[in-house]
C-alpha cells in the first residue's frame, strides 16, 4: 500500500496487488496513470485528490498508481495517451470507463459516480423488511 499521495485514499502499487483487492472485495479498480515529472501531479494530488468528497468516493474502488515512465507495457496495453489518464475497470481488468486530464474535484467526482455501479446496501439484523402496502378494493 503507498502512502504519501492524498492521504486517506489507498493506493496500490502495481497491477497484481490492486486485482487481487478488487477481487477480494467484488469491488472496480481504478488505474491512474501519472508521470513523476508532470506539474499535473502535485495539481491532483492538492486539489483533487484532497477532497474529502473525492477521498470517500474512491473508498469504493481498489486505487492502483501507475507511474508511466515504469509501466509502459499497461500504459499500451490501456491505450494511454497522456497523463493523468484514469481508468476504471472490472475485478478482472476490463475497461468500464476513462477520464483523461485533469478535472476539478467536482468533474471527478461526477465521472467516478456516474461510472461506478450503484452501492448495495443490506438490512441490517435488526431491521425488519418493509410490509407491503394494504391494498382497498
Amino acid at each position: 500500500m503507498l502512502t504519501g499521495c492524498a492521504p486517506g485514499i489507498r493506493w496500490h502499487p502495481d497491477l497484481p496487488q490492486g486485482r487481487q483487492a478488487a477481487r477480494a472485495d467484488s469491488r472496480p479498480m481504478l488505474l491512474y496513470f501519472w508521470d513523476w515529472l508532470s506539474p499535473d501531479r502535485a495539481r491532483m494530488e492538492t486539489q483533487v485528490f484532497s477532497d474529502p468528497r473525492v477521498v470517500a468516493a474512491m473508498h469504493r474502488t481498489a486505487n492502483v498508481r501507475l507511474e508511466y515512465g515504469w509501466f509502459r507495457d499497461l500504459a499500451r496495453q490501456y491505450d494511454v495517451q497522456t497523463v493523468p489518464t484514469f481508468v476504471l475497470t472490472s475485478p478482472e481488468g476490463v475497461e468500464q470507463a476513462r477520464l483523461t486530464g485533469v478535472p476539478s474535484p467536482d468533474a471527478f467526482l461526477s465521472w467516478l459516480q456516474d461510472a461506478l455501479p450503484p452501492p448495495t446496501t443490506k438490512p441490517t439484523a435488526t431491521e425488519t423488511p418493509p410490509t407491503p402496502a394494504a391494498t382497498v378494493p
